[in-house]
């Protein structure tokens, strides 16, 4: 337990906040290694049980998928370089991080993203959301970023010099990840089908449409079952 953001982890199937229902049996796809440059200080923060990850089997390497949906509307002007945007937390404390590139999830997983917003501050001062300071390009026109929207981390592709979604997840964390301050490496394995039971969205980091019906939806290879309802 880490006394400044209440942040709790266990190993255990489904972790500490137990985000499965069932028998807690599935099939994974056997451990790889993560970036640690990719992962919040355990004192702010972990990866917990439930959130989309990519296990690329060629690499042998795993990589996480952020989301975050946002805490409050925000109105931005035209021209705007800057903005500060409040995400929500739960649980598993703050998972945003210097220098991350969000941006509102686009409606196929493929999809450009407009704006990317590059994260240069956190705070993580309220128990209920961090407040992220982000910058971007001159904004064409003003706007708003609506209250429960969810923010994906995006990458620029190198081909046409636009943003789209960076990890494309084909499996979920079934335990918390954490980086330890002593971790010089750490793996990570990821389920892709359950044998009964479901996923309680309502306990993990957000899912975007797009990334619901890619992994979940009739070309996705993930058999995991969700349920928004109340636990």
């Amino acid at each position: 337990m880490y006394d400044y953001q209440s942040v709790s982890n266990t190993h255990s199937y489904g972790g500490a906040r137990v985000v499965f229902t069932g028998t807690k049996q599935g099939v994974s796809s056997g451990k790889y290694p993560v970036d640690l440059t990719t992962l919040p200080e355990a004192v702010n923060g972990m990866i917990p049980a439930g959130t989309p990850i990519y296990m690329n089997d060629a690499a042998k390497t795993a990589a996480v998928h952020y989301a975050f949906e946002v805490y409050e509307a925000v109105t931005y002007l035209t021209g705007a370089t800057s903005m500060s945007i409040k995400v929500k937390k739960l649980h598993e404390g703050s998972r945003a991080i210097v220098g991350q590139i969000l941006g509102i999830a686009p409606s196929v997983i493929t999809g450009e993203v407009a704006i990317p917003l590059t994260i240069t501050a956190v705070t993580r001062t309220n128990s209920l959301y961090d407040t992220l300071t982000v910058s971007c390009t001159a904004t064409e026109a003003g706007g708003t970023i609506a209250l429960g929207t969810v923010l994906v981390e995006v990458a620029e592709n190198d081909s046409d010099s636009k943003f789209y979604v960076k990890v494309l997840p084909n499996a979920f964390t079934f335990y918390d990840v954490v980086k330890l301050p002593t971790a010089t490496e750490l793996w990570v394995d990821g389920l892709f089908a359950q044998i009964d039971g479901v996923l309680l969205t309502r306990r993990i980091p957000p899912l975007a449409d797009c990334v619901k019906a890619y992994m979940l939806g009739a070309s996705g290879n993930v058999y995991v079952r969700l349920s928004a309802s109340q636990e």
